[in-house]
């Protein structure tokens, strides 16, 4: 049987085999390890042991990846900065790439983390572009998202006058 101290309450035993069942599924980001304290009877003598089981950490997958700006003003300059990638993942101090999977072509490109302009720009030719970004981290698994940039109109007409430069009263 399991005593009642420590982590006794994620585990139960089989009554016959004796076997060490886990009543949950351990993350290593939550608890890394867990200390069970078992007791054999036999009716005749009673042994007692303290069991640390320890878990190993896997690698999880990226769940979501994030653009801080969707928004673009029309006309910018290639190399402007459209916003940065972020990922989220369960592994603490996990790094990722960054890259640019859609099979359009797009005038966008990714440095490091950075959503950057790789070409022009221009509302009246297109207002919205969805892509798909794909972040890897250090082993390999990769996770990818549809994002949406959409691009504002900017007023492209400087005013003008029509009257005269000089006037007579």
């Amino acid at each position: 049987s399991l005593h009642e101290v420590n982590d006794y309450l994620h585990f139960s035993i089989h009554p016959v085999t004796g076997e060490i069942i886990l009543l949950e599924n351990p993350n290593f980001e939550d608890k890394q390890e867990y200390t069970i304290r078992v007791i054999a009877d036999d009716t005749v003598y009673t042994s007692e042991q303290e069991i640390t089981i320890y878990v190993n950490n896997v690698n999880e997958s990226v769940t979501d990846i994030s653009l801080t700006n969707n928004f673009i003003n029309e006309n910018l300059e290639v190399g402007d900065i459209i916003g940065i990638l972020s990922a989220e993942d369960e592994d603490v101090g996990e790094a990722y790439s960054f890259t640019i999977v859609s099979e359009d072509d797009v005038p966008f490109a990714i440095v490091e983390n950075e959503l950057q302009v790789s070409g022009e720009l221009n509302y009246e030719g297109q207002q919205k572009y969805s892509i798909i970004i794909q972040a890897t981290d250090l082993e390999g698994i990769t996770f990818g998202k549809d994002v949406n940039i959409s691009v504002t109109n900017v007023d492209e007409v400087e005013p003008e006058f029509t009257s005269a430069t000089e006037v007579f009263i």
